[in-house]
């Protein structure tokens, strides 16, 4: 939220660009290639990120906003709660191709690899809106 009142798109949300203190707060961190909207910008265009976490839309090259970062968000909850994002078994280039044209991931059914208890309904329905 803090990204968006700011005007700021991330473009490369992932776990290694998440910093936790020791009280347990999530930081983002790496600003590398966000970018920064308003006096008459008012979407991304570029073609930037790590093709694993990258919306869809990233890769049509078209335009985008906000909801680009909250997509990758979502993946980035899968890569925490599963150990690695979806299509990682893929080449990079590869998973470009294959990220746009598939359904949107979920954990449904699915059990954590840490305890093998289902996944809760709110982070289900969290990762649902991200994506």
């Amino acid at each position: 939220m803090y990204l968006k009142q700011n005007n700021v798109l991330h473009r490369d949300v992932k776990g290694g660009n998440l910093l936790v203190t020791e009280e347990g707060v999530v930081k983002v961190a790496d600003f590398g290639v966000s970018t920064q909207l308003g006096n008459g910008k008012t979407s991304g265009s570029t073609y930037i990120g790590t093709p694993y976490w990258m919306a869809p839309e990233l890769f049509a090259h078209t335009k985008y906003k906000y909801p680009a970062d909250i997509w990758s968000t979502g993946i980035t909850l899968i890569e925490i709660l599963e150990g690695r994002p979806p299509h990682s078994h893929l080449h990079p280039v590869r998973a470009m191709i294959v990220i746009p044209s598939s359904p949107p991931y979920s954990l449904k059914g699915k059990r954590s690899p840490v305890n093998n208890k289902e996944f809760s309904d709110e982070v289900i329905d969290f990762l649902d809106k991200c994506l």
